[in-house]
């Protein structure tokens, strides 16, 4: 059965002396491995398309729960994004990330533009390199059915509190009051500029999701509070993330 449809590839494997074998991120499959005979041959048809980041209008053949790509349109291969190590690094992760959290065999159109609208700014060095990990992070494991309360506290409903606590294992709010009276482990102390961060990420409109600001400081809490939040919600590190903070561990 032929299929045609867009995705990105976020894994490229060897497979036998010319092939190679493709994690891929589609819009109408959602996360598909798929074989591209001949890929690995320099005048191959395929050798773009079946490459790392390069995102194509796809034609795939589909038998017996396989699918082989057969061509690829490139619509955009994110060169500039290899230009650097940190960029690329970042890209990595998300990728990574993305083969986590993705739908398997259902349309997965939003998964599909939030990975693209993410490195088309790191690309284009549109916003630093830890909002654009946060975002992608929190809205991301969100959308694979994680995400948190952060309406109000979870104890009382408590909303506009000048100090509030992110429960990493509730996934949720709880005020200073409330936090009082808890027994509170995995608990991390909100600004009020982190906490409407998180939550301009949550229920934003996808067009407008990278559009707020946030200072340097505020910026730095986002960033380790949506990580460890990705990391206690899916119990996993990613080595991809651990390279990519090392490049800023000096």
């Amino acid at each position: 059965m032929q299929l045609s449809t867009d995705g990105i590839v976020l894994k490229e494997g060897e497979l036998r002396e010319n092939d190679k074998v493709l994690t891929i991120l589609t819009q109408d499959y959602g996360l598909i491995t798929a074989f591209a005979n001949g890929a690995r041959r320099l005048n191959s048809r395929l050798a773009a398309g079946a490459s790392f980041l390069c995102y194509s209008d796809m034609r795939l053949f589909f038998n017996k729960g396989k699918y082989v790509l057969d061509d690829a349109f490139p619509k955009n291969i994110f060169y500039g994004i290899r230009e650097d190590i940190e960029s690329l690094s970042l890209a990595s992760y998300l990728s990574e990330l993305a083969q986590a959290l993705a739908p398997v065999g259902d349309a997965a159109g939003d998964f599909l533009r939030l990975t693209l609208n993410t490195l088309h700014m790191l690309e284009k060095k549109k916003r630093p390199l830890a909002f654009l990990k946060a975002v992608f992070e929190l809205r991301m494991i969100s959308m694979a059915g994680y995400m948190p309360d952060l309406l109000g506290c979870m104890h009382c409903g408590a909303f506009d509190e000048n100090s509030m606590y992110f429960s990493i294992a509730q996934a949720g709010l709880v005020c200073q009051n409330c936090y009082k009276e808890q027994n509170a482990p995995q608990m991390l102390a909100l600004s009020s500029g982190v906490l409407g961060a998180m939550r301009y990420i949550l229920y934003s409109q996808m067009e407008k999701l990278f559009s707020f600001a946030i200072s340097a400081e505020s910026l730095k809490k986002l960033s380790f509070i949506c990580e460890k939040y990705v990391q206690f919600t899916l119990d996993r590190t990613f080595k991809t993330l651990d390279f990519y903070n090392s490049l800023f561990s000096n």
